[in-house]
């Protein structure tokens, strides 16, 4: 009875101890091999009816799809190479132009005083109240030097992408690490209910032993009663484990 239980103990511990090793074996596995199963399923919009068995890469490619950590990620790798183009663009002429127009309303002083000084060489001529201003440029400029900052902003720009795209490769691998802990912890809780159903039949049926040697008088009721409580442990702790699985899926 006891050797059982031991088993039990250590087989458990090394399944937990080699869940890190297994992860990462299976993960690069995973990544160099093509994935068959599942081929209909769209990551994006997954129809959980239609998924047969919901292997790692398949949880792998819907948590990937549409992620938004990872969409954001993305953008900020995009953001960088625009501030490339826009350090590059440093090395061209560069054309500048502006337009403008606006109104003007003449205060009455201003009004009556540039009215006569334009009546001094038109008589005739009236001042606009409002008048209507209207101006346009165009400047062209070229910068040939200026002490090698077009380079320096530009090694600045291309080290900022790869800084970007670094850290989105570490924001999937973050991503790919928790659903993998998630998928194996999952299959650890299946086998530690599948190892208390074990322990649930094994010591019924001690427990029944018991009961027919306490009957023929070679057994006691100590006995019988021990695997009952045993029996009855191992019913909780199945229930138990269930509730956890549960409850860790809310």
């Amino acid at each position: 009875m006891y050797k059982h239980i031991y088993l039990y103990k250590i087989v458990l511990l090394i399944v937990v101890l080699s869940i890190p090793f297994t992860a990462i074996a299976q993960t690069a596995a995973m990544q160099n091999q093509p994935h068959q199963g599942n081929e209909a399923v769209d990551p994006a919009h997954p129809d959980w009816n239609t998924i047969g068995v919901l292997d790692l890469q398949t949880a792998w490619q819907i948590a990937m799809a549409g992620n938004p950590t990872v969409e954001a990620a993305q953008a900020r790798v995009s953001q960088a190479g625009e501030r490339i183009s826009q350090a590059q663009s440093t090395y061209w002429p560069r054309l500048d132009a502006s337009a403008g127009a606006s109104r003007l309303w003449w205060s009455e002083n201003d009004y009556l005083e540039n009215q006569a000084y334009l009546n001094l060489f038109f008589p005739d001529a009236t001042l606009d109240d409002p008048y209507d201003s209207y101006e346009t440029d165009l400047t062209a400029s070229w910068l040939v030097f200026n002490g090698f900052a077009r380079s320096l902003n530009n090694k600045v720009a291309e080290y900022g992408r790869e800084q970007a795209s670094y850290a989105r490769e570490d924001v999937k691998r973050y991503l790919l690490l928790s659903v993998t802990s998630a998928y194996l912890a999952a299959q650890l809780a299946q086998e530690n209910i599948a190892i208390t159903r074990t322990d649930e039949q094994f010591y019924r049926d001690r427990w029944e032993e018991a009961k027919i040697r306490h009957r023929v008088g070679t057994g006691t009721l100590g006995d019988e009663l021990n695997f009952e409580v045993r029996f009855n442990a191992a019913i909780a702790d199945r229930i138990n484990r269930v509730y956890m699985i549960f409850s860790g899926m809310r």
